[in-house]
């Protein structure tokens, strides 16, 4: 089994992409997002609400993340053929979880009056057919799953690593071995971003 090391907290901020991608795009973003909780000029409570927002495209993210993890790990469980029914009755019902429990951009801003399953599940749905159907998802099975017992799917907490003594985070989705070498797969639902994306891999292969 893959072993992820574990950190002691500290205070220090670290490198990630999703870090360094707020720090060049705004300033301003990155300070509230990282520096204004030490701040007392300014209210904690509202600077968590507006942290806490989340957005369709976020969501849609988190619930292809979450649902190929649990496929994932079924798979080093059973290698059974998954059925279609339940399969969509686990989505719907991490959809309405989802909805429920978070604070929506759209809805914060008065865009949207809601955000319920029904706005969400028809671009979760087209990103899982298409990793289920992929040939991707068919050489995980016949081939991958060999060394499943190597495998580290989603690992719990932030990734937290060490580059040349730098902190950085860098939480991979999936990374297996196969013949010999080290695969990491990183799952996308947003638009291709090929400089960003190689960034962020070079940070996971570092």
């Amino acid at each position: 089994m893959v072993k992820v090391e574990k950190f002691d907290f500290t205070p220090i901020l670290g490198w990630s992409i999703t870090r360094y991608d707020m720090f060049i795009t705004c300033k301003r973003q990155y300070y509230y997002q990282y520096y204004a909780k030490y701040d007392p000029e300014f209210k904690r409570a509202k600077i968590d609400t507006l942290k806490k927002l989340t957005s369709i495209p976020l969501e849609i993210g988190n619930i292809v993340h979450d649902t190929i993890s649990a496929v994932l790990k079924r798979l080093l469980k059973s290698r059974s053929r998954i059925d279609p029914q339940r399969f969509d009755a686990f989505v719907e019902e991490m959809a309405e979880t989802y909805c429920r429990s978070k604070t929506f951009f759209e809805v914060y801003y008065k865009e949207m009056a809601s955000v319920g399953p029904a706005d969400i599940l028809s671009g979760i749905n087209e990103c899982l057919k298409a990793f289920l159907g992929s040939s991707r998802f068919e050489w995980i099975k016949d081939q991958a799953i060999a060394g499943k017992h190597d495998w580290l799917i989603e690992p719990p907490g932030y990734g937290e690593a060490r580059i040349n003594g730098l902190k950085v985070y860098c939480k991979v989705d999936f990374l297996f071995v196969i013949d010999g070498k080290i695969i990491i797969l990183d799952w996308k639902t947003g638009k291709r971003n090929k400089e960003k994306h190689k960034k962020q891999l070079f940070g996971y292969c570092t």
